[in-house]
């Protein structure tokens, strides 16, 4: 935007009494601040959306685009359990460990029931559900459409241990790996049966994700790519910033 220099502070003025503005008065305030037509008016509010000075908050409504932090999951005290047992018993297994109740955060309808996933190198899945089985109970290991559908939705929380992918984007938090918001973003839009719980709001989940948090598109195409699922990954992100009311 090189021709009309516009920053967060030039429409401080439009929020001062109000976080949302219509589409109707930015137009009014773009017209008379620059003089110019209403094509131009709309090429320019597109511009401020695009570049991340305007966020769109519903239909013809705006806000002044918040800052987006880097995304830190919420690590119950059983999931750090988990992840320190794993590591006294296979100290150099790659693990990551994370709980579904996290994507609470992001969906309308909140879920009362839960898994925590256990991700570790596909040649130690066996070892951990041998070390994990004797210490919990509803423990299962790359579970099957059926055993989805009939034991672990029915229960409150499941323990369910899976294959890592390789090179698979993981975080450190104190001192425990786990899902960085690319990974989770990937991991629930593509493994649809084990995460089906969420399936219904995943236009949701990518908009919500977008407007709180710092993604690496780079990163989150690299791994959809190792994945398999890089085109779908993007075709679906894709779509839901153009369809998804309030995306941002």
């Amino acid at each position: 935007m090189t021709q009309y220099q516009l920053h967060n502070q030039d429409l401080a003025t439009l929020f001062v009494t109000r976080t949302e503005v219509a589409m109707a008065d930015i137009d009014l305030f773009l017209k008379e601040r620059f003089q110019i037509n209403d094509s131009k008016v709309s090429y320019l509010r597109y511009k401020l959306v695009k570049e991340g000075i305007l966020e769109r908050t519903g239909y013809k409504k705006y806000s002044i685009r918040k800052s987006r932090t880097v995304y830190t999951p919420d690590l119950t005290d059983k999931t750090k359990e988990i992840y320190t047992i794993i590591k006294e018993a296979k100290p150099y297994l790659n693990t990551c460990v994370w709980r579904t109740s996290i994507l609470n955060e992001f969906t309308r309808h909140q879920v009362g029931k839960f898994m925590i996933m256990v991700e570790v190198e596909r040649i130690g899945v066996e070892a951990v559900f041998d070390v994990l089985r004797d210490k919990y109970e509803n423990v299962f290991i790359t579970p099957t459409d059926k055993e989805i559908d009939f034991y672990i939705s029915a229960l409150t929380e499941a323990i369910v241990i899976i294959p890592l992918v390789s090179e698979a984007p993981t975080q450190v938090i104190d001192d425990i790996e786990t899902v960085s918001i690319e990974k989770l973003l990937v991991d629930v839009l593509t493994e649809e049966k084990l995460y089906q719980t969420f399936q219904s709001e995943r236009s949701r989940i990518i908009s919500e994700i977008n407007s709180k948090y710092i993604i690496n598109t780079n990163k989150l195409l690299r791994y959809a790519n190792r994945r398999k699922r890089k085109d779908f990954i993007s075709n679906l992100v894709n779509q839901a910033i153009n369809s998804y009311e309030g995306f941002k």
